[in-house]
């Protein structure tokens, strides 16, 4: 396993795009108007995932995804080691599986393959 990324949810997209990169020296990468974007660290793969839409009523706000060789295989690893996925996996239409389940504290995370 490896982390990937880790998503933050905020109000004002461009705006954190903009703050991203000129306070922190980021660079985004795959800009979309969706809105989304990866912002790149100058050294290192993990990255930040910016999502704008703000945050709703129970919204978690910042998600780890981390990537997997085997999406299946890891997620039947997981169940057996107790853990409760709060759906099933997704195949998304950009050509990635994802799944998501949450620690004990309620925070959620993400596991991924292509």
């Amino acid at each position: 396993m490896e982390l990937s990324h880790v998503t933050i949810r905020v109000d004002d997209f461009r705006a954190a795009v903009a703050w991203y990169q000129e306070k922190l020296g980021l660079e985004p990468v795959g800009l979309h108007e969706d809105p989304f974007c990866f912002m790149k660290f100058p050294r290192g793969t993990a990255m930040i995932a910016l999502l704008g839409g703000g945050r709703s009523r129970g919204d978690e706000g910042i998600t780890p995804a981390i990537k997997v060789d085997d999406l299946r295989v890891t997620v039947d690893e997981l169940k057996g080691r107790g853990v409760e996925f709060t759906g099933e996996i997704v195949d998304d239409e950009e050509g990635y599986r994802i799944i998501s389940f949450k620690d004990l504290d309620g925070n959620k995370i993400s596991l991924w393959s292509d």
